[in-house]
C-alpha cells in the first residue's frame, strides 16, 4: 500500500523493525507536559509525552497505535500516539487512573517507544526510525509527581471555646475539616454537628484552595450538649455545592470522615442558656520608649487590654496607670466589638516613675461609660485585672522632665510680659481644648505660652507648651465628668519674669463632646482643605496643607488620624494661621488616614 497524507496519520508501513540506515531519524529529545496543578497530575489528567526527531518524520497507525512506556510508581502506563505536530515531533498522551501514584515522579526509560504494529519512519527515505531514547531517557521527573487519588479528609478539629470547656450562648463552634490535598469549593457545604439530642448544621466559611476548610455555626438559648459535641462519619454533606481536588474542577473529593468522627467531645460541651461575662485575661504594652526603657514628655503610652470574650464599648473608659506617686488616666481609644481594647496616654512634664509604671487591679473603670458583653448589652463585663495587674515594669520607666518652665531662671531686670486674656475652654471627650489672645510682646521677649491644667484642689495635673505663635492647645488624658480649672501664661525665652496667670477658666469634659459636624451651625460651609501632604516620622506624622479659600473666617484647622478600620486615634488642632501639624503617638509600621478640616466660629468644614 502506498503511503498516506500525514493528516490521515497513515503513511508507509515499516513493518516493526529498525533499519541501518545513514539517512536515519534519531531520537533528540523527549519532554513530558507540565500538570496542571503544582508539580502533580491528578485523575483523570493527560499526560503528554513529545518525543523530537533530528528530521521529518512519518507515522503509519494502520497496522497499530505505536505508544510509549511511562513507569508510574510500581507500575507500567503506556502512552499511546495522539498526533504528529509538527512532522518532527511524535505526541503520546495517558490519562491519569485512580491507582496511579508516584511521588518521586515519572520515569521514561531509554527503550519505552514501541511500535505496536505501526510504524515511525524517516520520511525523507522511508527508513524506519531509531526508537531508542538514549541520553532523552527521564527518570524520576520531580515536577511530574502523580497522584490518581481523590482529595480524602485526614483530620478533624473543633476549636476551643473562649473560656474552659462550654460554649456558651452567640459563641460561634468553629470545625476544621482537613484534606491530604488542597480543594476549591463552590457553594456553602455543611457539617453535621450533634449537640445534645440535635442536629446543627456548620455552615463553611473559609478555606477554598488550601488543604484546611472551615465550619462555623453559632451556639443558640436552645443547645445543650453536656457530654460534648459529637461529629459524625457522614456529616459532610454538599448542600449543593462542591469539594474538587485545587485546580481540577472535576476530581471530586472523598467526604467521608472515617476514623476521624467525634464523638462526645468532652473539652467541647455546649450551655446556650448560659452568659459568662467577660473577663479581663491580660494586660500588656504595645508600645516600647523611644529612649530603650524611659518614656519621655510628649511620648504615646499605649496599653492592650484583653478579655475573654468581645466586649463593646459606649463613652471612654479609662484606666489608671501609677506613674510615680501619681495616677495619669490613659483613655480608651480602639477596638469595640473586639476582645482588645487600647488605651493611652501622652506623658506629660512633671510625669516621672524610675521604678516603672505600674497598673492596679481596679484601674479599669468606665468613667461614665461602658464596657459590655458583645453578645448581650445587658451583661457587664468584669472590670478586675485581678493577676493581670502590672507591679513597677521595669521595661517602662517615665521621665516627663521638670514642671518647670524650660528656658532656665528669670531675669529680674527684664520687664515681665503682660497677662494673657480672652482665655476660652472647650470640653471634648477626655480632654480640653483651650486657646487665647495673644499677648502685647514689645521687647520680643515672649518664647512660648504654659497652659497649667489642676483639679479642684488646687493640684497641677497636666502642663503643656504651645511655640509663641500658637494661641491654642489641647489637653487629653483627662477624666470624663471632672471639673478641672486651666490657666495660661505667657513665658519669656531668654530671661525677664513669667507673665501672670491669665484668669482661671473651668470646664468639665464630657464622653460624646467634640467637634460641630459639617453643616451644623449657622455660618457658610467652608470648602474643603487641598494639597494636604504628610511625612513620616518616627512614631508620627507631620502634615501640612494650603490655607483656605477666602472669605472663610477660619477659626481653626482641624487634622484627624484614623487607623485601616476608620476609627479616630488622634486629633489635633491650629490656629487660623498655621498650615502644618506634627501628629505623635503613632506606631511605626502601621498606615493611617489623614483628613483636614476647616473650623469656623461654629461650623466645620468637608474632610479633605
Amino acid at each position: 500500500m502506498g503511503a498516506l497524507p500525514i493528516a490521515a496519520l497513515a503513511l508507509a508501513v515499516l513493518g516493526g523493525s529498525v533499519a541501518d540506515s545513514a539517512a536515519q531519524a534519531t531520537v533528540s529529545s523527549v519532554t513530558i507536559s507540565d500538570p496542571e496543578w503544582s508539580d502533580t497530575f491528578t485523575r483523570g489528567e493527560e499526560i503528554v509525552v513529545s518525543v523530537v526527531f533530528d528530521q521529518q518524520v512519518t507515522v503509519n497507525i494502520s497496522g497499530g497505535t505505536p505508544r510509549i512506556r511511562l513507569e508510574i510508581g510500581s507500575f507500567n502506563r503506556l502512552a499511546s500516539f495522539d498526533r504528529l505536530s509538527p512532522n518532527t515531533t511524535v505526541q503520546f498522551k495517558y490519562a491519569v487512573v485512580s491507582t496511579d501514584r508516584d511521588t518521586n515522579g515519572i520515569t521514561v526509560p531509554a527503550n519505552g517507544l514501541d511500535l505496536n504494529g505501526g510504524t515511525i519512519t524517516t520520511t525523507a527515505d522511508s527508513s524506519n526510525a531509531n526508537l531508542g531514547l538514549g541520553t532523552n531517557a527521564i527518570s524520576d521527573s520531580t515536577n511530574h509527581k502523580v497522584d490518581g487519588r481523590a482529595p480524602a479528609v485526614s483530620g478533624v478539629a473543633i476549636g476551643s471555646p473562649a473560656v474552659g470547656d462550654t460554649f456558651e450562648r452567640d459563641e460561634s463552634i468553629d470545625v476544621t475539616v482537613t484534606f491530604d490535598k488542597a480543594v476549591d469549593v463552590t457553594g456553602t457545604p455543611q457539617l453535621a454537628l450533634t449537640v445534645g439530642s440535635a442536629t446543627r448544621q456548620a455552615n463553611w466559611v473559609s478555606g477554598s484552595g488550601s488543604a484546611s476548610l472551615v465550619f462555623r455555626y453559632q451556639v443558640v438559648s436552645a443547645d445543650a450538649d453536656a457530654d460534648g459535641i459529637s461529629i459524625g462519619a457522614s456529616a459532610l454533606t454538599l448542600n449543593s455545592g462542591t469539594i474538587d481536588l485545587a485546580g481540577s474542577r472535576t476530581l471530586a473529593a472523598g467526604l467521608g470522615l472515617g476514623t476521624n468522627a467525634i464523638t462526645n467531645s468532652a473539652n467541647h460541651k455546649v450551655s446556650g442558656s448560659t452568659l459568662t461575662a467577660p473577663d479581663v485575661s491580660d494586660v500588656s504594652f504595645t508600645n516600647t520608649p523611644v529612649d530603650g526603657e524611659l518614656y519621655r514628655r510628649g511620648e504615646w503610652i499605649e496599653v492592650r487590654v484583653r478579655f475573654t470574650r468581645a466586649v463593646d464599648v459606649t463613652g471612654t473608659p479609662r484606666l489608671a496607670l501609677t506613674i510615680g506617686p501619681a495616677a495619669r488616666y490613659a483613655g480608651y481609644t480602639e477596638g469595640t466589638g473586639s476582645t482588645m481594647l487600647l488605651f493611652g496616654y501622652t506623658v506629660a512634664a512633671g510625669d516621672a516613675d524610675t521604678d516603672g509604671i505600674s497598673i492596679g487591679a481596679n484601674a479599669l473603670t468606665l468613667n461614665g461609660g461602658g464596657l459590655n458583653d458583645a453578645r448581650d448589652a445587658t451583661v457587664a463585663a468584669n472590670l478586675g485585672l485581678g493577676a493581670n495587674a502590672v507591679s513597677d515594669s521595669v521595661n517602662h520607666k517615665v521621665d516627663g522632665g521638670p514642671l518647670e518652665d524650660p528656658d532656665g531662671p528669670s531675669d529680674p531686670s527684664a520687664p515681665p510680659l503682660a497677662q494673657v486674656t480672652g482665655v476660652r475652654v472647650q470640653p471634648l471627650n477626655g480632654a480640653l481644648r483651650v486657646s487665647w489672645s495673644p499677648v502685647a510682646d514689645p521687647h520680643g521677649s515672649l518664647a512660648q505660652y504654659r497652659v497649667d491644667v489642676g483639679d479642684g484642689s488646687g493640684d497641677l495635673l497636666r502642663r503643656v507648651y504651645t511655640e509663641a505663635d500658637v494661641h491654642e492647645a489641647t489637653v487629653d488624658g483627662l477624666g470624663n465628668g471632672v471639673e478641672y480649672s486651666v490657666t495660661v501664661s505667657a513665658v519669656p525665652g531668654h530671661g525677664g519674669e513669667n507673665g501672670p496667670p491669665s484668669e482661671a477658666r473651668t470646664a468639665t469634659p464630657q464622653a460624646g463632646a467634640d467637634d460641630p459636624d459639617p453643616g451644623s451651625g449657622t455660618g457658610a460651609l467652608p470648602s474643603q482643605v487641598t494639597g494636604v501632604r504628610v511625612a513620616p516620622l518616627d512614631g508620627g506624622l507631620r502634615v501640612s496643607w494650603n490655607a483656605a479659600a477666602e472669605p472663610v473666617d477660619v477659626s481653626q484647622y482641624r487634622v484627624d488620624v484614623a487607623d485601616a478600620s476608620g476609627e479616630l486615634v488622634r486629633r489635633v488642632h491650629t490656629e487660623a494661621g498655621v498650615l502644618e501639624a506634627v501628629v505623635d503617638g503613632l506606631v511605626n509600621g502601621v498606615e493611617y488616614t489623614v483628613t483636614v478640616s476647616v473650623l469656623t466660629a461654629d461650623v466645620a468644614g468637608p474632610a479633605s
